[in-house]
């Protein structure tokens, strides 16, 4: 769903790289890869976002609430319902960042 939501900000202006260009980036220079999640499993919790009515909102977050993960996001509306995201190292806590971080 990441994917889909940079692209579409891509193709509308508001993203310059394109969403793979950004994936993988972010890939090569701090390891994220994309989630295997089963589909099902991840509408259900998005189905429970009632606060925002955006289906990409809805779903990255539904998605981050399965893995009990962090997000990384500036959007203040996402910021304020979901307690584990975080657009600066300044706002996350070391124990969340100690723990998702890969190793090696």
């Amino acid at each position: 769903m990441v994917l889909l939501e940079l692209e579409y900000m891509h193709e509308i202006g508001r993203l310059q790289p394109s969403g793979n260009a950004v994936l993988e980036t972010l890939g090569q220079t701090i390891g994220l890869t994309v989630c295997e999640l089963n589909h099902l499993q991840v509408i259900s919790a998005a189905l429970q976002q009632t606060w925002t009515r955006d289906p990409f909102d809805r779903v990255i977050v539904g998605q981050a609430a399965v893995n009990q993960s962090i997000l990384v996001t500036k959007d203040v509306l996402i910021g304020s319902h979901y307690p584990r995201a975080f657009w600066s190292l300044e706002t996350a806590s070391a124990n969340d960042l100690n723990c998702r971080l890969p190793s090696g």
